[in-house]
């Protein structure tokens, strides 16, 4: 799992198991990623995100 920022002290943070065959990865992010991204923006500090479906 690619984590993006570094990990705060305090546990504002969510994980986020996606059930599609993203195109996004360490590099590139999708609309999919996106609107996760949009969601979680000034609700958590931390965001970590995996999929169960591997292509």
């Amino acid at each position: 799992m690619y984590v993006p920022f570094r990990i705060q002290d305090n546990n504002n943070q969510v994980l986020i198991i996606m059930r599609n065959p993203s195109k996004a990865n360490e590099l590139n992010s999708d609309m999919t990623i996106n609107n996760v991204l949009d969601f979680c923006h000034g609700k958590y500090l931390g965001v970590f995100v995996a999929n169960s479906v591997l292509r």
